[in-house]
């Protein structure tokens, strides 16, 4: 593989990464105007499964982009050392890891954390009030 495969590769992660930062905000997104805007009853249950789904969805992104971030950084090393470079486009092409695995797992946790609180706060004061 040489250095324009590489990068054709690396550009691809990207979109990947792309696509799964998408998907959960968005997903995110509508599940909290969904738990926000509902006039439903909460039952404890409901609350449960609610939750629960959401920590399963949230899981798997939260995995796949920890993935496609390890990922693009492997291929990032392994440009910069066929490159050989020291400057230039593939050489800074090649420190542009963005994020990183770690960090990226932690700003989502640190998110889906949030949105379970607000979810939380929503079911409690949804069950605090009384039936009409």
């Amino acid at each position: 593989m040489n250095e324009a495969d590489l990068v054709g590769v690396v550009l691809h992660i990207r979109e990947q990464i792309d696509f799964l930062w998408n998907f959960h905000v968005t997903i995110s997104a509508i599940l909290i105007g969904w738990v926000f805007s509902s006039k439903m009853q909460w039952s404890r249950e409901i609350g449960l499964i609610v939750r629960g789904l959401f920590l399963v969805f949230a899981s798997i992104n939260c995995l796949a982009l920890y993935n496609e971030y390890s990922l693009m950084n492997l291929a990032l090393e392994d440009l910069q050392a066929r490159s050989g470079a020291t400057t230039g486009f593939v050489y800074e092409f090649s420190r542009s890891g963005g994020l990183g695995a770690s960090s990226a797992a932690i700003i989502h946790i640190v998110g889906d954390l949030v949105i379970l609180m607000l979810i939380n706060m929503r079911i409690r004061n949804a069950q605090a009030q009384p039936s009409t």
